[in-house]
C-alpha cells in the first residue's frame, strides 16, 4: 500500500482497494471518526465521488470496520457515516435499509424493553406487555410498543436488554423461551452475557415467537414478555 500521497484529493481516484483508500485517508487526516464526525464522513463521500459511485453500502461497512476498530468505531456512528454519503445527485446514496442490512454484518442487532416496574408489579400478573415498551437500534416497525418485531439475516447476531422506568429498579433477565413456529437459533439459544443481556445468533430462516422471563430487584417472582424474529437469507 501506497501511503505517500499528500492529500485526499490526491488518492481518491487511486486505482487501489476501498480498504486501502480508507487506511490512508485515516494516515493523512487521522480523525477521530467519532469526535471528528463531520470531516471523516467527509472523507468517505469524497472517496466515493472519486471512485465514480462504484461502492454499495456493504462494501463500505467491510472496509470501514477493518480500518477504524475498538473505541474508534461503534454502530451509531458507522450507520451515520454510510448514511451521508451522497450520490452523484447529492441524494443519499444508500436507502437506510441496506445500510441496516450491512452493519448487522459487524454489530449485533440490539434490543431494549423498558418496563414500568412499580405498575407491573401493582398488577399482580405474570405477563408484561401492557407495561413495557420495546426498541432496537435495527429501524424496525412499531418501536416504541410491546409488540416489536425485529427483521434480520442469517448470520446476524441478536442482543436484549432490560431497564426499569422507575427510580432505582432493575431488570433481571433470566430466560429465553422459544414458544413457536421456527427455531431461529438452532440448538445454541440465546444466552445470558456477562453484562445481564441475552444474545444469539440466528442460523435459518423464518418467523420465530419467543419471550423471555425476568425478574424485578432480584425478587424470585418472574415476568414474561413476548415479542418476534422474522429472519431472511
Amino acid at each position: 500500500m501506497n501511503t505517500t500521497y499528500q492529500s485526499i484529493s490526491s488518492i481518491v481516484t487511486q486505482n487501489i482497494s476501498l480498504t486501502d483508500l480508507l487506511q490512508q485517508c485515516n494516515t493523512i487526516n487521522n480523525y477521530n471518526p467519532i469526535t471528528d464526525f463531520q470531516p471523516w464522513a467527509d472523507c468517505l463521500n469524497n472517496i466515493q465521488k472519486g471512485q465514480n459511485y462504484k461502492y454499495n453500502a456493504l462494501q463500505f461497512t467491510e472496509a470501514i470496520t477493518k480500518v477504524w476498530t475498538g473505541n474508534l468505531m461503534n454502530r451509531d456512528t458507522l450507520f451515520k457515516g454510510i448514511q451521508n454519503i451522497k450520490t452523484a445527485q447529492g441524494n443519499q446514496a444508500f436507502d437506510n435499509k441496506s445500510i441496516y442490512k450491512s452493519i448487522n454484518t459487524q454489530y449485533p442487532i440490539t434490543v431494549t424493553f423498558i418496563v414500568d416496574t412499580k405498575k407491573l408489579i401493582s398488577s399482580k400478573q405474570s405477563w408484561a406487555n401492557k407495561y413495557l415498551t420495546a426498541t432496537d437500534n435495527n429501524g424496525d416497525p412499531n418501536q416504541g410498543s410491546n409488540e416489536i418485531t425485529v427483521n434480520a439475516n442469517v448470520g446476524n447476531t441478536l442482543r436484549w436488554v432490560g431497564k426499569s422506568k422507575n427510580g432505582t429498579d432493575t431488570v433481571q433477565l433470566t430466560a429465553f423461551v422459544f414458544r413457536g413456529e421456527t427455531n431461529l437459533f438452532g440448538e445454541n439459544l440465546p444466552s445470558k452475557q456477562s453484562d445481564g443481556s441475552y444474545m444469539g445468533k440466528l442460523v435459518t430462516t423464518g418467523t420465530e415467537v419467543y419471550s423471555f422471563s425476568f425478574t424485578i430487584n432480584n425478587v424470585p417472582t418472574t415476568y414474561n414478555w413476548d415479542p418476534y424474529i422474522n429472519c431472511s437469507e
